[in-house]
């Protein structure tokens, strides 16, 4: 079920109504059934909810067993066990050019949906969240703006909220509805010119001739398009839940104008990549050598980190791009603290627009391995690419520029008021609203309801 059409949008009214109508358990037991209509209604059904149930039986067991004093750990294995076959699977069926069970499946959420069941239960075995009730942790596996793809959300600030917020108030109706707007403009106008203009990066087809139709015009509106694409999906998800009365965490924080990589993941798909740092690389981290650990843990993480998205090469690749960049940065880190007068210049408003511009370009270019079909491809496209940077000196400039403009984001943004008047707030939604309904309206290659995020 597509998050932007008139059937999710009654489904989430409903739900609405259900919440606002109903006191104590029931609320959670309306999520619960909000989610088999949601399930049932999708593609694959029988799978999908088949799936769904036996993660959330898991979960529930796991918190059954944390209340006895027993240990979680096998839950969580048997949850992470679901994410790996499914993920085989695809894989699998992709490489042979067929549609597996796995690959119907896969596009509902089911990342999405473990990785915030094996948070639930490891917060609950670290005492956070251990006083939640079945019924609770159903309803918040459940809930219906965060089943098809992020934020992911934790158990804790979930249950803060829906206990001591009653029910949604005026402003988190007209928040969420702008948000909806908003996330919708960036999905259905920005999003789709920036995906024509991304072809055939943006296609993720695997034919031969892959890397032919890659150009630096391409990479550049591949990796504003995947931007786009997925903060518009998130804003989707962020909206719909302060219907409900419920802020859940935000994704994005202009990854594009930040000047190192570790910077780039704390604004990019921030809930996953929090996700990674607090389940994953601290406790690895804790167990490796204190030197080997900011240098060996980020390349770990990030290499799972590409693998949840599939079970090929090229997102492999990608994710240990990312993470010898990390390691990379700990090093230069290091230099930093030894020269001072180094830092100094790199803590400047010129060492900063160098580094975003590095950054940007490096996130950019690591982004062929992610949409390409296989390896070689990338290797190919990217041979081809520096072969004609010299006829493409004005795009490549114009990109520098932005870039180094970008490190100037964040503080101009920060001096614009965060609220402005209601009525420029009306006449904001309305405007957005009137584009997204051209865009419905007049276009003939209106998306078929298929986010980048959605398949992973």
């Amino acid at each position: 079920m597509d998050p932007l059409s008139p059937a999710f949008a009654a489904l989430v009214g409903l739900a609405i109504a259900a919440d606002r109508g109903l006191r104590g358990a029931a609320r959670d037991a309306a999520l619960v059934a909000g989610a088999i209509v949601f399930f049932a209604a999708s593609a694959g059904s029988w799978l999908t909810v088949a799936t769904f149930t036996f993660a959330a039986a898991l979960t529930l067991l796991g918190f059954r067993s944390l209340g006895v004093g027993r240990r979680a750990t096998p839950w969580i294995v048997a949850l992470a066990a679901i994410l790996v076959a499914f993920k085989w699977l695809a894989a699998s069926s992709t490489a042979r050019g067929t549609l597996g069970l796995a690959a119907v499946a896969l596009p509902l959420g089911v990342s999405y949906y473990v990785l915030r069941a094996i948070a639930a239960l490891v917060d609950g075995a670290r005492g956070g969240v251990r006083d939640a009730r079945p019924l609770e942790v159903a309803g918040f596996l459940s809930f219906l703006p965060l089943l098809r793809l992020g934020p992911i959300e934790r158990l804790g600030p979930y249950l803060r909220q829906r206990r001591d917020a009653v029910r949604a108030r005026a402003e988190d109706v007209a928040e969420g509805a702008l948000r909806i707007v908003e996330g919708a403009f960036k999905v259905l106008v920005v999003g789709e010119a920036l995906r024509v203009a991304a072809e055939p990066l943006s296609l993720h087809l695997g034919a031969i001739p892959w890397e032919r139709g890659v150009s630096w015009g391409s990479v550049y509106a591949y990796a504003l398009y995947i931007y786009f694409d997925f903060s518009g999906a998130s804003d989707l998800a962020i909206g719909t839940a302060r219907l409900f009365g419920v802020k859940v965490i935000e994704n994005f924080d202009l990854p594009y104008s930040r000047p190192n990589l570790a910077e780039f993941w704390r604004a990019w798909h921030v809930s996953l990549s929090s996700w990674l740092r607090d389940y994953l690389f601290f406790p690895l981290a804790r167990r490796l050598p204190a030197g080997a650990a900011p240098f060996v843990a980020p390349l770990i993480v990030m290499g799972l980190c590409g693998l949840w998205h599939g079970f090929t090469l090229p997102y492999l690749v990608w994710g240990l791009l990312h993470g010898a960049g990390l390691s990379i940065h700990q090093t230069w880190l290091r230099a930093r603290r030894a020269i001072p007068a180094l830092d100094r210049a790199c803590a400047s408003g010129a060492g900063r627009s160098i580094a975003t511009m590095v950054t940007v370009h490096y996130v950019a270019f690591t982004w062929l391995f992610f949409a390409a079909p296989d390896v070689s491809s990338s290797l190919t496209a990217m041979r081809a690419l520096a072969a004609s940077a010299g006829s493409s000196a004005p795009i490549i400039a114009t990109a520098l520029a932005i870039a180094a403009l970008g490190a100037w984001l964040p503080r101009a943004l920060a001096s614009i008021p965060r609220r402005v008047g209601a009525w420029s707030r009306v006449q904001l939604a309305v405007v957005l609203f009137l584009l997204v309904a051209a865009r419905f309206w007049l276009a003939t290659t209106a998306p078929e309801g298929a986010f980048v995020y959605q398949g992973f």
